[in-house]
């Protein structure tokens, strides 16, 4: 009678298991993107940052690796809803005996035994495994909104870069222009005796020199646009052209860049702050894992008839419930819980040491920021300076009162001015990409994520 009890509870326990935790099924993705999406890209016109992104949201293997994960930690959760409910295995045992006979002329035959059982059950366990697993999913696709701003990021440098390149290679044509013309100017006085042939040499060097260099940042600007086309998951070979131009303008800071850095803000909006608390919270889950090793564990079965039982007639089914309680083990579920709650605190202290880190990067940014943007006024003054005192060579030359060596000197001096201004211009606008990211203000206006169930925890 108390072993019929005990089925009948046992099949009302899974029942309620079965009418309890519908909502633990596994979750469907909660990271969707709401503007770039997957839309075509005209790949025959000029490919914006917009179009870039879309592109690399495709194609670019490195993301796709973590949209896997995304997909592997789904299976891991279905798992562990699945081990909500008892298993059921099916369990044959052939026994042999090794002596066929004993010495009071009893004979003993093979026996043969089926049996099904559901093995260890521990639905507290599971229960609380299926809840960590869920955020485990969270996180796995808060690292993906993660490697898409990486990606965002890396594209936005490339764009930078090349736009620079495409600038300095604009200024350094001017370079050779210039030169090509000093060597004009001294062949034909070399020609006419008036100049020596060290200073017609010299000038040739300098034109080589210039040449040089123009073919240096056109080789950059190619390898920069290969880089990039690697970048999103395009081949090498295929022809298709960026449109770079104001990326050194772009990328504006917050406008109130003190209340984006400050610690409420950069927990709410910083990708590596959430992602951190996010594997805090799984440890916290670790805590209660390792306490319900405390909890007993059960399991349910029903075999046949026992083929040696001495009872004449019919032979019983029997059905099995077994509880295993741990009693002692030398401490070893104490030194489990102890472990998981100091990896616990171990989390936190991370979690708050990052948050520092980004604060401390942040106020370094902010005064590089300071820093350069003074840099760059500097140079566009030096670089105007420097223009305007070409222009004062050339009407000086043109009125006879300068040599034209001197106004080749004077316009080099221009063109080097030039070149510096925009090396200080893209040492502004990377810094400003870098803080953009920090806020995290750079993938809410380019990429555009819903969070879903993130925004509410």
């Amino acid at each position: 009678m108390h072993l019929l009890r005990g089925v009948a509870l046992c099949i009302l326990w899974c029942a309620v298991l079965m009418v309890w935790t519908p909502r633990a099924e596994a979750a469907d993705t909660t990271i969707t993107l709401r503007s770039v999406g997957h839309a075509p890209v005209d790949m025959t016109a000029p490919i914006g940052l917009g179009e870039a992104i879309k592109i690399a949201l495709a194609k670019s293997d490195a993301l796709r690796i973590t949209q896997l994960d995304i997909e592997t930690g789904k299976i891991d959760e279905r798992t562990m809803w699945y081990r909500l409910f008892p298993k059921l295995n099916l369990v044959a045992n052939y026994d042999v005996p090794v002596l066929k006979s004993g010495n009071n002329g009893t004979v003993y035959k093979d026996s043969v035994n089926v049996s099904f059982t559901t093995g260890t059950y521990d639905p507290i366990a599971a229960y609380i495994g299926h809840d960590a697993s869920r955020v485990s999913v969270k996180l796995s696709e808060l690292l993906h909104v993660i490697a898409i701003q990486d990606m965002l990021e890396k594209i936005g440098d490339a764009f930078i870069d090349i736009d620079t390149a495409i600038n300095e290679t604009a200024v350094r044509m001017q370079l050779v222009d210039v030169m090509s013309g000093l060597v004009r100017y001294t062949g034909k006085r070399y020609s006419s005796g008036s100049l020596a042939s060290l200073d017609y040499k010299l000038a040739e060097q300098k034109l080589a020199k210039a040449r040089m260099e123009l073919r240096r940042a056109v080789r950059k600007r190619e390898q920069l646009a290969m880089s990039l086309k690697q970048l999103l998951g395009l081949d090498r070979q295929e022809n298709v052209i960026f449109k770079t131009s104001g990326a050194m303008q772009g990328f504006p800071l917050d406008e109130d860049l003190n209340q984006a850095l400050q610690p409420q803000t950069l927990l709410r909006k910083n990708l590596s702050l959430q992602a951190q608390n996010l594997r805090a919270r799984l440890e916290k889950y670790n805590i209660t894992l390792a306490e319900s090793g405390h909890i007993p564990k059960f399991s349910f079965g029903i075999r046949t008839p026992d083929p040696l039982s001495n009872q004449q007639g019919n032979l019983p089914y029997y059905a099995s419930i077994q509880a295993t309680m741990p009693i002692w083990a030398w401490g070893e579920t104490l030194r489990d819980t102890d472990k998981a709650r100091l990896t616990h605190e171990s989390a936190q202290v991370k979690s708050k040491q990052l948050l520092i880190k980004l604060q401390q990067t942040a106020d370094v940014l902010r005064d590089d920021l300071e820093a350069n943007t003074e840099a760059v006024a500097l140079a566009q003054t030096m670089e105007e300076l420097r223009r305007l005192e070409a222009t004062r060579k050339e009407i000086s030359y043109n009125a006879g009162n300068a040599k034209y060596e001197d106004l080749v000197a004077a316009r080099e001096a221009a063109i080097n001015a030039q070149l510096d201004t925009l090396k200080a211009q893209q040492t502004v606008s990377t810094a400003r990409l870098n803080m953009r990211t920090i806020t995290g203000s750079l993938i809410d206006e380019y990429v555009q994520v819903n969070y879903g169930e993130l925004e509410k925890d």
